[in-house]
């Protein structure tokens, strides 16, 4: 830039040069939530809650957060009863609804869906353990089929942003791994419908 002398060249280097210094600082933001969130969940005791009136509690936030958008809830009418650190849990799902609104074609019908499942023993048995499945879908562009969980490393991308502002590094579903993995779940990525579903699992609790 200090060597180009033609004012045209000049001003497009010095824009090239201020979108990457956004992205850095994105990036530096970014890997300083997930140092925070590891701090966090070190300090964090598990809590009994009933999951669904958490996403419902969240769901009925998004509508407001995001006007543009159309929000569907499917849970179950029972308690969904669970260990959980619940600003953790509504963080992940934070995430997962951002992602959503981003990729989702516009117009259509976001899901949210908190649903009883049979889950891995974690401790190596062979008999599954109870838990709950927390998820969103949205309807657009799929995810490559060897994909798979490595969405959720650390700086991973595979789909072009509608906004040219947004920053997809891999980063808000690498909070969405941490935190499921701190409460004994995974995370999941599927191509589904015409669309894509993401999302984690916990075990359940009967209190």
């Amino acid at each position: 830039l200090v060597a180009e002398e033609d004012p045209a060249r000049q001003a497009a280097y010095a824009e090239r040069a201020q979108q990457g210094a956004a992205r850095l600082e994105k990036i530096v933001a970014s890997m300083g939530e997930a140092s925070s969130l590891e701090t966090m969940l070190g300090d964090s005791q598990l809590e009994g809650l009933d999951l669904g009136s958490l996403v419902a509690s969240c769901v009925d936030a998004y509508r407001i957060a995001y006007p543009e958008a159309v929000f569907e809830l499917s849970q179950p009418p029972e308690p969904a009863r669970a260990q959980a650190v619940p600003e953790a849990i509504a963080q992940a799902l934070d995430k997962l609804v951002a992602n959503a609104v981003d990729f989702a074609v516009p117009g259509t019908t976001i899901r949210v869906d908190l649903e009883a499942r049979e889950l891995a023993d974690p401790a190596g048995g062979r008999r599954p353990v109870a838990g709950w499945r927390v998820s969103v879908f949205n309807l657009g562009q799929p995810l490559p089929e060897s994909m798979g969980e490595s969405l959720f490393d650390s700086m991973v991308s595979v789909r072009d942003s509608r906004s040219a502002s947004s920053s997809h590094l891999g980063l808000g579903l690498y909070l969405v791994r941490l935190i499921a993995e701190f409460h004994g779940g995974h995370v999941f990525a599927q191509n589904e419908g015409g669309g894509v579903r993401v999302g984690f699992t916990l075990p359940a609790t009967t209190s």
